[in-house]
């Protein structure tokens, strides 16, 4: 991913990056869409792609994918920038046992496992996990130095301005406890399993579930945070059968002991994503006339206890559903025009979004292709 064009990586730790396209980067990396088997990647509501929290591991990556540039026209919102999508391997095409176990600086010790068995010729089960400790290379932030000191020398203070945020004398104490005390040992672990059922010689349905369970130090825009024992979980369900694809899955978020090392308040994140989406397409014209259409819903709960979403705690649950319609003509064996269409709806927005696509792909061989292309 590091050598493919327009692809900007930003490692801040030793196991943290972010990963953007078109270079527009930042510490909390919400402006790539990124995918895994089709499945939005984010952590439910905050929407940062965390991509460690992504519970497969390299051994059972089969490829990944990178559309650089607006593609909201299919992909949907949040897809200003472009697309990353990671896609795993099958167990009804790959089969065996992989282990892979290293060792380096940073007391970094780092093991996984893929396996994968078929039982006849259309199911199959596989699964991936991986575990990782280190110790983060230190670093002193001096605003959180300053707040330390602070702490440090006007306790009570520090107590009461906690107690006017909302806290209790205990919460107050805790919070301004653990102000600039770095915990440097990160560790990780994360596991998958999946079943893929071939029903017919065009169909296929394939069930997976993951779990990602962190411990370490996370850049944020409001300075570091000591993320301990932080669960990411997702359930998901997939169909194909010939052009018709549908899936649902749902994403978990779990913050766990989670605080900001500023200020010492707690990280309370207990939100989901539940995603329902289904497409299909049809070719005319002996294949040079090509239709794909599609429906997407959203529904996104954040849940905070105040600690993230402030007032708006009680009233921030968002519904967004979208249609699209795209076309491709094939105006000569090397010339395509591409033309998508794209209304999204989003329940606290006023007024409906239209995302419009219009490219032409003039392609002189198999290896090259040159677009012509607007986005929005």
């Amino acid at each position: 991913l590091r050598t493919a064009p327009g692809v900007d990586i930003i490692t801040h730790g030793v196991q943290a990056t972010n990963v953007v396209v078109r270079g527009f980067n930042n510490i909390f990396s919400g402006s790539l869409h990124a995918l895994t088997d089709h499945r939005l990647a984010g952590v439910p509501s905050l929407r940062v792609n965390l991509l460690h929290f992504i519970p497969s591991n390299n051994e059972d990556i089969d490829r990944m994918e990178v559309v650089l540039g607006p593609g909201s026209a299919l992909y949907g919102p949040n897809t200003a920038n472009g697309v990353v999508h990671l896609i795993t391997k099958s167990p009804l095409e790959t089969e065996g046992t992989t282990l892979s176990v290293g060792v380096g600086e940073r007391s970094v010790f780092q093991g996984s496992l893929r396996s994968s068995v078929r039982v006849g010729e259309d199911l199959g089960f596989k699964v991936s996990g991986e575990y990782a400790r280190g110790r983060e290379w230190p670093h002193v932030d001096a605003t959180e130095a300053a707040a330390r000191a602070d702490a440090d020398a006007r306790p009570d203070r520090c107590v009461a301005d906690k107690e006017l945020r909302g806290l209790s004398t205990e919460e107050a104490q805790r919070a301004c406890s653990r102000i600039g005390r770095r915990n440097h040992d990160m560790r990780r672990y994360g596991f998958e399993l999946r079943g893929d059922w071939r029903f017919s010689d065009e169909g296929v349905f394939r069930a997976t579930y993951g779990r990602t369970d962190g411990s370490g130090i996370e850049q944020t825009g409001l300075g570091a945070g000591q993320t301990e024992n932080w669960i990411y979980q997702f359930v998901q369900g997939r169909l194909s059968y010939q052009r018709w694809f549908a899936q649902a899955y749902f994403n978990t978020s779990d913050a766990g002991d989670s605080f900001l090392l500023r200020d010492g308040l707690q990280l309370v994140d207990e939100s989901t994503l539940g995603v329902w989406q289904v497409q299909n397409g049809f070719s005319m014209a002996a294949g040079r006339q090509d239709f794909t259409y599609g429906w997407d819903f959203f529904a996104t709960r954040p849940d905070s206890r105040g600690t993230i979403y402030g007032d708006y705690e009680g009233d921030d649950a968002v519904n967004e559903w979208g249609v699209y319609l795209q076309s491709k003509t094939a105006l000569t064996p090397k010339v395509d025009l591409v033309a998508v269409g794209r209304i999204d709806s989003h329940s606290i927005l006023p007024d409906n979004v239209f995302s419009p696509r219009l490219a032409l792909v003039v392609k002189p061989n198999e290896r090259h292709a040159v677009r012509f292309s607007y986005n929005r």
